[in-house]
């Protein structure tokens, strides 16, 4: 379905997503996609840019002829007549790494008037801050058409133009264009990406975080001269040391953990189900294919030592942060599931209701 917004990185400054594939026939013209987003712009990509950074660019449109008359019917009575070309044009932003940069770290109180919290909303400026410096390329531009054409795409280029433009009117239009729920909290960023499924992906607290998430992608368009070369992967931001402890830092780490012990260990974050006054609750699984793997995990004395002791105690206190509770961690075989489940895996985080583990010892 047509209803991505991308964020583009590229080797040459434009805002013209067609130029872009054109140009990828001559040397050097490399772009990546650099974040991906459906059915809205995400406000940290609106920020890179300023209103003076907006520059025309036409998009043809394919119309059916409506005279529809003898001569586009043929002998055999086929309809032949040929569509009829129109075209468009609305103002798309584009400027450099460096200027973006620039343009993000004045944009922290716009972070701070949407999210309404200086705290929570640092932590979504700090993540866009970050990944912008990762940038391999010198030029930043957005490519919105498949959203802006879903509606009529010139009040929607205006309202976009409004979103870079500052002061209480771009606040509006960020959250509108963002799909954005005024009045709100959203969820702290690393929840995005550390508890997938842990939430109701309808959440507004969840949606309002992908409005606030500047994202992440690794989608290289080659030009000729690079057909083949392999390119490093974008570092994703949440986990970069600017962004300090939290549950994405903290999963990667048991994750590596488990994994010296047992090479098919699995680790996942989610929230148990709660009472309807509760605040949410989170519990980590900790999964390997076997029993014995399992077991393994379960009574090592130098991976439980570590699990019971600094690694609790942190995960604790980041939850403690987003005022959530922290549960602990359940031990679970793949096998158990399928002795349990009979290989119905539509039931697989029903671990979510299962009790925590005791601290070994």
């Amino acid at each position: 379905m047509a209803n991505r917004a991308l964020l583009l990185n590229s080797s040459f400054l434009t805002s013209d997503p067609y130029l872009l594939d054109a140009k990828l026939k001559e040397p050097g013209m490399d772009f990546v996609e650099v974040a991906e987003a459906a059915y809205k712009i995400p406000i940290p990509w609106l920020l890179c840019f300023r209103p003076e950074d907006i520059r025309l660019v036409t998009v043809q449109l394919e119309e059916e002829d409506e005279d529809d008359d003898d001569e586009d019917v043929d002998e055999n009575g086929n309809d032949d007549h040929e569509p009829s070309a129109s075209r468009v044009e609305v103002g798309l932003p584009c400027t450099s790494v460096k200027q973006a940069l620039q343009n993000m770290e004045q944009a922290r109180p716009m972070f701070e008037a949407i999210v309404g919290d200086s705290k929570l909303a640092r932590t979504f400026w700090q993540n866009a801050m970050t990944y912008l410096q990762s940038m391999p390329l010198a030029y930043l531009t957005m490519n919105p058409l498949e959203v802006m054409f879903m509606t009529d795409p010139l009040p929607y280029a205006q309202q976009l133009r409004a979103a870079l433009g500052g002061g209480k009117a771009a606040v509006e239009a960020l959250m509108d264009l963002s799909c954005y729920e005024k009045g709100v909290r959203p969820f702290p960023l690393d929840v995005l990406y550390a508890v997938p499924g842990g939430s109701d992906r309808n959440d507004p607290r969840l949606q309002n975080c992908v409005a606030l998430d500047i994202g992440y992608g690794n989608d290289w368009h080659t030009s000729a001269d690079h057909e083949g070369v392999k390119r490093a992967r974008l570092p994703l931001p949440i986990l970069a040391p600017s962004m300090g402890p939290n549950l994405s830092t903290l999963l990667e780490e048991v994750q590596q953990l488990a994994k010296t012990q047992v090479k098919s260990a699995s680790i996942h974050l989610s929230f148990a189900p709660r009472k309807a006054q509760q605040g949410e609750q989170l519990k980590m699984l900790i999964s390997a294919d076997t029993d014995a793997e399992c077991n393994t995990l379960l009574h090592d004395a130098s991976f439980r030592g570590k699990l019971d002791g600094d690694i609790q105690a942190r995960l604790s206190a980041v939850c403690q942060g987003h005022g959530f509770s922290w549960l602990g961690f359940v031990f679970r075989s793949d096998e158990s599931v399928q002795r349990r489940f009979k290989g119905d895996y539509s039931i697989y985080n029903d671990w979510v209701n299962m009790p925590v583990e005791k601290k070994a010892g």
